[in-house]
């Protein structure tokens, strides 16, 4: 019978590998990092994409859906669950949805290591050039209001001025008659 060797401090490595591994080996839960976003679209007559990225969950067994103003809505598209490095996984859910101002779109993650599921919510927000436009409008409006409250102040103040000077006008003489 022939057994099967090791070679020389290799059954010690393969040990300090699984002793490494031990923390990573998840015998708890490790909670969701959870992160969403919107992807910007060019053409307005296409929907948005929200895309609500979970990461570095254990156990892999995780439940995600998207609310749409407290509606689940069913229309999403689910990646595959990617297994990370360090033992934990992550997925990624997307919605495809027109957005209209005020709606409230919220991602639901329900996992073993959390007691409640976690609410992430997404809100519309400006776009960076409407908040420049915006800010440009506010800062011409303010100079505008300063350059004229000092406009008016120097007319009053010189047409108050003009009334200590005594107008001059020389009397009518007539030299026909003289």
């Amino acid at each position: 019978m022939v057994r099967p060797s090791l070679p020389r401090g290799a059954l010690m490595a393969m040990l300090a590998l699984l002793g490494s591994c031990a923390p990573l080996c998840r015998a708890s839960p490790v909670k969701p990092l959870v992160r969403v976003s919107v992807s910007k679209t060019e053409d307005p007559k296409k929907p948005h994409q929200l895309t609500c990225n979970v990461n570095g969950f254990y156990p892999y067994d995780i439940t995600v859906h998207w609310f749409k103003n407290g509606q689940q809505d069913p229309g999403v598209v689910s990646s595959e669950l990617l297994y990370n490095g360090d033992w934990t996984g992550q997925i990624m859910v997307i919605l495809e949805t027109d957005i209209q101002k005020g709606d409230r779109f919220v991602c639901v993650v329900e996992h073993a290591s959390l007691a409640t599921p976690y609410h992430a919510e997404w809100k519309l927000e400006t776009s960076e050039s409407a908040r420049s436009k915006m800010m440009t409008g506010v800062v011409g409006f303010v100079l505008g209001g300063i350059f004229f409250t000092v406009g008016l102040i120097i007319y009053l103040k010189n047409k108050k001025g003009s009334r200590q000077f005594i107008s001059y006008q020389p009397e009518e003489v007539d030299i026909m008659n003289n």
